[in-house]
């Protein structure tokens, strides 16, 4: 015999408050933030990272709400992908070996994930 769950009206704690969302412009600028670390590990501390960000994405509050939802859904994805890159990264110089060329190879992926950004956001006229 199966029993049915007490209705969600009835629970005697009330709601908790969800957590606050960063904004879009925050978690790119956490990301951004992650971009220039990589760069310091593929340019081995050579100070180029400062510039490893790109410019910076357009401001998303213009773009048009699916734009956004889509943009927001690509920023989960990509700060996955940056923060698995970065603990692999850190492994690797933790283990004495040169991080430089894999730090190199994820600094890609995020110049080119900042280009598809730029062209979701900011479509052609």
């Amino acid at each position: 015999m199966a029993t049915c769950p007490p209705p969600f009206a009835n629970a005697a704690e009330p709601w908790l408050p969800l957590p606050e969302v960063p904004s879009l412009d925050e978690r790119w600028t956490a990301l951004a933030d992650a971009a220039r670390a990589i760069a310091e590990l593929a340019d081995n501390g050579r100070d180029s990272g400062r510039n490893a960000a790109g410019d910076p994405v357009a401001p998303f509050d213009g773009a048009a709400p699916w734009r956004r939802a889509k943009a927001a859904e690509y920023l989960d994805d990509l700060s996955a992908i940056m923060r698995a890159g970065l603990a692999a990264l850190l492994a690797i110089r933790a283990s004495g070996r040169d991080p430089a060329i894999a730090a190199g190879a994820l600094l890609q992926e995020f110049a080119d994930a900042r280009a598809a950004l730029h062209r979701l956001i900011e479509p052609p006229a």
